[in-house]
């Protein structure tokens, strides 16, 4: 009995052992971000993973820095990781889901079928990919589904606004612009106020039928866009950048201090 507390004790001080030298790793990748030293934070955060295999959020997080670093190949490694140890615990017992990490996946996808490196064919497998992974984000976030059980009403939006923005960015890519228009179309359906998608289907409907009928959709982006920079949302550079392209579409004189 003795022995087996001692067994039990011993693991979970080399389990906060393990939780301490990652938190210490990843402050070392954020600082190595902050010094523009790339490299130095791909490596901090490849030793959190040594510390933390096994926990879906670690490598979720994980998945989301290397792509924000242009690492795209190891961000997919992690977020399938994530995934996979999402489905080896009970919903109940962890607070990320499937849909969030589908949603990532699909980006960082889009990402890599984005690199000028890539050949033709590699571009068509990874926007495929990121097809698939979107389409079945936004599946997850409009059932029942026990795995989006967790999903708060912040995450549950920011799918249905991200993955059909960025599925419509992809039909632009293949030269489908109506099929581009129905994606930012259902963004902005779903979403109220999404400057990005306004923007997106503002500038589809400009090409398809002139900025005529395109103007309602650029000033209604203008005004979504500056009512999130007003409340201090995320994604600061978007709002100005949805903001500044509004104010050019429709010859507002104040589009040069956004785009400065």
């Amino acid at each position: 009995m003795k022995r087996e507390i001692a067994k039990n004790i011993g693991d979970i001080q080399q389990k906060m052992d393990n939780i301490r030298h990652a938190l210490c790793s990843f402050q070392e990748g954020m600082s190595s971000i902050n010094w523009k030293d790339t490299q130095g934070a791909i490596n901090s955060f490849r030793k959190v993973e040594t510390y933390l295999p096994d926990d879906s959020e670690i490598q979720r997080v994980l998945g989301h820095m290397y792509s924000n670093l242009g690492n795209q190949d190891d961000a997919i490694k992690a977020l399938k990781k994530a995934e996979q140890k999402l489905s080896d615990i009970s919903d109940d017992a962890h607070f990320t889901s499937e849909a969030i990490i589908d949603l990532e996946l699909g980006l960082v996808y889009r990402r890599r079928g984005d690199d000028p490196q890539k050949t033709s064919q590699e571009k068509k497998h990874d926007y495929r990919q990121a097809k698939k992974y979107l389409n079945r984000s936004l599946r997850l976030v409009n059932s029942d589904n026990c795995t989006v059980k967790a999903l708060t009403a912040d995450n549950a939006d920011k799918i249905k606004e991200d993955a059909p923005t960025i599925l419509g960015g992809i039909a632009l890519r293949e030269g489908d612009h109506k099929a581009a228009r129905d994606y930012y179309q259902k963004a902005v359906n779903d979403v109220k106020n999404s400057p990005h998608a306004l923007t997106g289907l503002a500038s589809v409907i400009w090409f398809l039928d002139g900025l005529q009928k395109a103007e309602t959709y650029f000033q209604d982006a203008k005004k979504a866009a500056s009512q999130r920079i007003s409340e201090g949302k995320d994604e600061v550079f978007w709002n100005h950048f949805d903001l500044a392209l509004a104010q050019l579409a429709i010859n507002d004189p104040n589009a040069e201090k956004n785009i400065l």
